[in-house]
């Protein structure tokens, strides 16, 4: 297992991901499933891009080969520059309970 960040062409992933948590867990994030699909591909690459950039927000794979297990989004604090918190965090069910969080 190794982690590693969302590259900025992993829009599909991002929202591949980002729609199975929703799906999985819907109670654990203020957006919803129905309203996430719904979004267009810019939605997605503005998002992607805004965890990827560098100096932004940042997303977290947990991943073994090609298979990811779970995602943690790391939030920049507004106010203060060298502060920030776990944005949300999932893991795919099948993978629960082995760590990976």
């Amino acid at each position: 297992m190794h982690i590693r960040r969302l590259a900025a062409h992993e829009i599909g992933l991002h929202r591949e991901l980002r729609l199975r948590a929703l799906q999985n867990a819907p109670d654990s994030f203020v957006e919803n499933f129905e309203d996430a699909t719904a979004q267009p591909l810019s939605y997605w690459e503005t998002l992607t891009r805004a965890v990827t950039e560098t100096g932004r927000h940042a997303m977290f794979l947990a991943c073994e080969g090609e298979t990811v297990h779970g995602s943690s989004y790391g939030l920049l604090d507004a106010e203060r520059n060298d502060a920030g918190h776990v944005g949300g965090m999932w893991v795919d069910p099948a993978s629960r309970r082995q760590g990976v969080g």
